[in-house]
């Protein structure tokens, strides 16, 4: 089982003035590192993690009113950040 839902559109926007924030940063620079790209896409992944934290925080301690659904949900969102992370680090380590 999948969840299909993403991110509410104001953390998508966020997202979007960060990145546009980060190209303004680096002034008139064309081409980016992938070290300059590794750098960013950790720091939207660090973001990520302390939202899904504080999200699924509280319900991982306090009790529910369907363990089995939260337990399902919580996992999506492992496999999900894992399968993020495992991106990153191919891009560290220059395997795309």
């Amino acid at each position: 089982m999948f969840s299909l839902h993403t991110l509410p559109w104001y953390w998508k926007a966020l997202i979007l003035c960060y990145d546009v924030l980060k190209c303004w940063q680096q002034g008139s620079k064309v081409a980016r590192s992938s070290v300059e790209v590794y750098a960013t896409t950790v720091h939207v992944f660090v973001c990520q993690i302390l939202i899904a934290l504080v999200l699924l925080g509280p319900s991982v301690f306090l009790s529910v009113p369907d363990r089995l659904r939260t337990n399902a949900f919580i996992s999506e969102m492992l496999l999900l950040l894992s399968s993020y992370l495992l991106l990153i680090r191919s891009i560290a380590t220059n395997y795309l």
